[in-house]
Order: C-alpha cells, then sequence, then structure tokens
C-alpha cells in the first residue's frame, strides 16, 4: 500500500507518526515515472519527487550558497516545495503570479472528478508548503500581479520565470474544428 507514496515521500511514516499529514507530498496516481518506467525498462522515477532514483546523485540538503541572492519568481515554478531547500542563504525571494491561485492552473480542472483526488491532494500541499515558506523563510507572495521582467531588473540578483505547460490534444482528423474545445 505505501510503495508508491514512499517514493514520492521517502518521509512519509515519520511525518505521519509525527502527525504531519499536511507536510507529507502526496503520490498524483500518474503512473508516469514509477509504473511506466519499469514497463519501458527505463529507469524509475517520481513526479512529484526529483530525488526518487537519484537519491545518489541529488543531496537530501541542499548546500547554502556561499553568496546569498535575492531572488524573484514569476509564473510557477515547478518545485514550491523546494522553496524552503533554498532557505536562510538569500535574504530575500518574492513570488509573482498573474492568477488568483498559488499553483496548478492546468491541474486545477483536472483534479476536479473524484477519481482524481490525488491530485487534488498534491495541490493542497503544494500551496500548503508555499505558505511554509512565506511564513519561515520571508518569501514575498503576490497573487493577481502582472509584472514585466524590465520592471524587476536592478532590484534581484536573479528572476527565475516559471512559464508553465500547455494542454496535450490528440492528433485526430478535425480536432481543430470549432466544435471542438477543451474541457477545461
Amino acid at each position: 500500500m505505501l510503495a508508491r507514496p514512499l517514493l514520492a515521500d521517502a518521509d512519509w511514516p515519520n511525518k505521519a507518526f509525527a502527525g504531519k499529514v499536511k507536510d507529507i507530498c502526496p503520490c498524483i496516481g500518474d503512473q508516469e515515472g514509477c509504473i511506466n518506467e519499469f514497463v519501458e525498462g527505463g529507469h524509475i522515477q517520481c513526479s512529484v519527487n526529483p530525488r526518487t532514483g537519484y537519491e545518489d546523485v541529488l543531496s537530501r540538503d541542499l548546500p547554502q550558497s556561499a553568496s546569498p541572492k535575492n531572488v524573484a519568481v514569476m509564473g510557477r515554478p515547478c518545485r514550491y516545495p523546494r522553496c524552503h531547500r533554498c532557505r536562510p542563504s538569500r535574504p530575500q525571494s518574492d513570488h509573482f503570479r498573474k492568477e488568483p491561485i498559488a499553483s496548478g492552473w492546468h491541474a486545477r480542472p483536472g483534479s476536479q472528478p473524484k477519481i482524481k483526488y490525488e491530485v487534488k491532494n498534491y495541490l493542497a500541499y503544494l500551496e500548503h508548503q508555499l505558505e511554509i515558506c512565506s511564513q519561515k523563510y520571508g518569501l514575498k507572495v503576490e497573487l493577481n500581479s502582472t509584472v514585466a521582467p524590465e520592471s524587476l531588473k536592478g532590484k534581484f540578483d536573479a528572476i527565475i520565470i516559471g512559464i508553465g505547460g500547455v494542454p496535450v490534444a490528440p492528433k485526430l482528423p478535425g480536432i481543430d474544428q470549432p466544435n471542438v474545445i477543451q474541457a477545461r
């Protein structure tokens, strides 16, 4: 029962025992990196845990920066939970997002069917991790913000731009007709 959840979060038992259920990174059940990789003869991975299968290469604890930076993040970075890994090594970090929600612009509609509760749980986990980063490390989050990279120039040492994803549509005859719409 815990094989795939342990790939998503190796500390699952410790967090559950400590009552820190909101801190458990949930498996989203997509089976792409875990089961699919076995079927195709690839290297085991996890869509929500970049260390899975690479524990010997990617350290659990990221090293502190020798020269702290002020960083701005625009859009959707792929790993909110990792923001705390950069912790006090940087004096300032701001996150600007055009949408009124903090994560999962494309995943939100996909999380609505009851069968996709894992995705909904993952989005709640990401929101919780963003709150933790905001409170604990002073991450400043501005939702409903339209910010041009030029306006940040000179204020930050680095700007990270998360461009998000593009929905995939099957290549079928007639897919481009006006009566065909994305469910979103």
